[in-house]
């Protein structure tokens, strides 16, 4: 719009296939379940016609959660305050932040509880076993950082190719740029999972994702279709998705982020501030916000401590910048890293246009 760069619309899809349907499953009604008995319905008819389905889940491993049924603690990692996620595969506790690695337990450290841990939440690994419960005899992968390698992902993709595989079980890595021509549904099973988060472009990926995904299925002569499982079915992001509206949709998520002072109206910088103490970092945090107060017209939220408040052992504050003036974050974010007297033992991360909230 602002005739920075050129617009080129895409306005049929590979070989003219027909766009996907989407439709929405309510697992309201499904009492915690997995998979909606539509999904596995649909599943079933597409292995009749000997089609390919695909299930979107993005959350690697087995279980997300541990947690102990008696004091609700729950299992994090020793040096980040994450959870650590279950990977039953490969029989440990990981965490998908610094890697560390623990021995799976089912004995609470906390309140020295003996068996009292349980899992919550689904990964791939869970939605594989699922699966492979109620279709025992058909050909299941499962495509994820976690599982697969260079060789053995040549191999599965040109099995899937060649139509040796019914079920094909992915994160977000099998949603974009592969052309599988047997392949007709798609299902997103953990599609609310995608707004608990604070990035401040979440509408914006989720839409985004729902298009690439969207374009797996049915590219061939068979129109595809793309089954969004959700809590939410009023959700107004799904009402968009499913009208494919996508240019209503950008006008109107510029609408509110010209009402929220968000990006691409003004500027924003991140900083972060980490360390070892807890009080430098949060001291030097506060210090810095009256300094850059004191200089510079900016707006200033923060400090707070990060999401992520310790992370590979350092403690973690954040402080986010907003400015109309494009390069004026830049410059006076410079001057301040030239002038300001901050403890050494804190290490200062400034990240412009931060595309991670964490």
């Amino acid at each position: 719009k602002s005739k920075k760069y050129n617009y080129i619309k895409l306005s049929r899809r590979y070989k003219n296939a027909e766009a996907p349907l989407f439709k929405t499953i309510d697992m309201k009604k499904e009492k915690k379940k997995i998979l909606a008995l539509q999904t596995i319905n649909e599943i079933k008819k597409n292995i009749i016609l000997n089609k390919q389905s695909l299930l979107l889940i993005n959350r690697r491993g087995y279980a997300p959660i541990q947690v102990c049924i008696n004091c609700g603690t729950s299992i994090k990692c020793k040096h980040c305050s994450t959870n650590m996620v279950l990977h039953k595969n490969k029989n440990i506790l990981l965490c998908h932040h610094c890697g560390a690695k623990q021995e799976i337990t089912q004995n609470c450290e906390t309140c020295k509880s003996k068996n009292s841990i349980i899992e919550l939440g689904f990964g791939v690994e869970k939605v594989y076993e699922e699966v492979k419960k109620i279709f025992k005899d058909e050909k299941v992968v499962v495509l994820s950082s976690d599982t697969i390698d260079k060789d053995s992902f040549s191999k599965t993709l040109k099995d899937i190719e060649e139509n040796k595989i019914n079920i094909i079980i992915g994160t977000q890595i099998i949603s974009k740029g592969f052309d599988f021509s047997h392949l007709t549904k798609v299902f997103m099973l953990d599609f609310d999972m995608w707004f608990y988060n604070s990035d401040l472009r979440t509408t914006e990926r989720t839409f985004q994702l729902t298009e690439q995904i969207s374009g797996r299925a049915g590219r061939r002569n068979i129109q595809g279709e793309v089954y969004i499982q959700t809590y939410d079915t009023r959700n107004k992001l799904l009402e968009q998705i499913i009208k494919k509206n996508r240019d209503l949709f950008y006008e109107e998520e510029l609408i509110r982020r010209n009402v929220s002072s968000l990006p691409p109206f003004i500027k924003i910088a991140a900083i972060i501030l980490s360390g070892e103490v807890l009080k430098q970092v949060e001291k030097s945090a506060l210090d810095l916000v009256s300094y850059l107060k004191q200089n510079y017209a900016l707006e200033i939220l923060g400090p707070i401590p990060a999401p992520i408040h310790f992370l590979r052992h350092k403690y973690r504050f954040r402080l986010l910048l907003k400015s109309k003036k494009v390069f004026y974050i830049q410059k006076c974010l410079q001057e301040t890293l030239l002038g300001y007297k901050y403890n050494k033992k804190i290490k200062l991360k400034i990240d412009i246009d931060p595309y991670s909230f964490f």
